[in-house]
This record gives structure tokens, sequence and C-alpha cells, in this order.
């Protein structure tokens, strides 16, 4: 499939209407940041007439994130609130402890590591909580404790990573 992410945060400064050129040929169109735009009538103007043309292709998928909900962001094309309202939203919250060391655990169980609550604590204090650093430091421990040939323990860990 063919897709593009769109970062609106990083691209406001340039043409909206050169950003959104083409898109409906796409599969998968994600756009980030939307409540960066808000209110900024030339990138609604742009969202709209690409998502017009999206829709018209009837076969190009549209992701939208931002930090709030559309019906809080101050648009100001009503057509454009009107036309993100046809789409589900779902409002993501952050992982709890608990449900961050349970994914950790789970990621390192698919990679054939056991990670015990000790371990699990010591990354979740003394590292960037997000999931996606932490999957990377669980491949980079599992490569390092093979090749090693050693379990992944909290003295492991203070070896290879700086914390």
């Amino acid at each position: 499939l063919t897709s593009v992410y769109l970062p609106l945060r990083e691209i406001i400064d340039r043409d909206p209407n050169l950003d959104f050129e083409g898109l409906e040929h796409l599969h998968v169109v994600a756009i980030d940041d939307l409540d960066v735009v808000a209110g900024n009538l030339a990138w609604e103007e742009a969202l709209m007439r690409c998502y017009n043309r999206m829709r018209a292709q009837a076969n190009t998928h549209m992701v939208i994130s931002a930090a709030a909900s559309w019906q809080q962001m101050a648009f100001r094309l009503e057509d454009l609130r009107s036309r993100l309202a046809w789409g589900l939203t779902f409002r993501i919250q952050p992982l709890t402890d608990e449900a961050l060391r349970q994914a950790l655990k789970r990621c390192a169980k698919r990679r054939g590591m056991a990670l015990n609550d000790e371990v699990c604590d010591f990354l979740l204090k003394r590292c960037p909580r997000d999931l996606g650093h932490l999957t990377q430091m669980l491949q980079e421990l599992d490569e390092v404790s093979l090749s090693l040939q050693r379990k992944i323990t909290i003295p492991l860990i203070k070896e290879i990573f700086t914390l």
C-alpha cells in the first residue's frame, strides 16, 4: 500500500496546497498535529479540498491525530469540522505503570526473553516512558544478552546503558 505521513507541526510554514496535492491517489494519508493548523484558513481550505478529493476516490483512508478533539478545535471552516465528525474518534490515554510493565513483559516474551518485575521497574524508572523507546532498548538488551550468553539483569543493563 502507498502512504504518506504529514507532521503539520513541522511543515506549517510551507504552502499547504503543495503538501496536499495528489494525496487522493494514495491508500493511507496520516496527518499529525491537526490542532496546529486549526484557525489557519489557508491550511483548512487545503485540507478540505484534499478531503473532498479523497472521498471522491473512495479508496483512500485518512488517519488524523491532534492534541484535542475536533469539537474542541477552533476551525474557521464549519464544513471541515462536519467532515471530521464523519469518522471515528478515539481518545488515546497514556499507559499506566502496570500496563507498561505488562507490555514490556509481552514484548520480551515474544523475543524469547524473561523479564522480572525488578528489571521492568528499573527500566521504567530510568528510561523514557514511551513504548517505542522501551521496545528498542529490549531489542538491544536481547542482542547483547545473547552475544554474552547472560540473563537480563540490572547489572547487565547498567553495563550496556548509562542509566
